[in-house]
């Protein structure tokens, strides 16, 4: 049994994130078609934090897109 079965067209949207002092965003692989648009991220200057972390879990991110954020 693989340990992911993988996700196909996930969409990221609407979500607030303000000083979460963590990645905002997480994707693990093996996934295709994913959308993130329409979120409202605010880190204060203070702050060194990736917005986006793509990891290797059984598979790759393929065909990930970002607009409107």
């Amino acid at each position: 049994m693989p340990e992911s079965a993988g996700n196909e067209g996930s969409i990221i949207r609407y979500n607030v994130s303000v000083n979460d002092r963590c990645r905002t965003f997480h994707i693990t692989g093996p996934t295709a078609g994913t959308r993130i648009h329409d979120n409202l991220v605010y880190i204060g200057p203070e702050w060194d934090i990736p917005l986006l972390l793509v990891s290797d879990w059984g598979g790759v991110t393929e065909e990930a897109s970002s607009k409107g954020n």
